[in-house]
């Protein structure tokens, strides 16, 4: 849960190591848990909604990629 919490909240919080370097706050999580723990159930749950929501703003945002991939393939040639 906390790692789907740290990709929803991604571009809320930036941290900046050195000047000029920034980066998002994200949490990197390694689960290791022996078997029969429900560890693929678990993230199954906790994702879905993620790639649910990936999903959708794919689907809206189809007429403006498409007019990107089209400027750059214009540029390209």
């Amino acid at each position: 849960l906390l790692a789907a919490l740290s990709v929803a909240l991604a571009k809320t919080a930036e941290v900046e190591p050195a000047p000029g370097w920034r980066e998002p706050l994200v949490l990197w999580v390694l689960v290791a848990l022996g078997p029969a723990h429900r560890k693929s159930a678990v993230v199954r749950a906790v994702s879905d909604p993620l790639f649910l929501w990936e999903a959708e703003e794919a689907e809206r945002l189809r007429p403006t990629i498409d007019a990107v991939w089209t400027r750059y393939d214009i540029l390209q040639k």
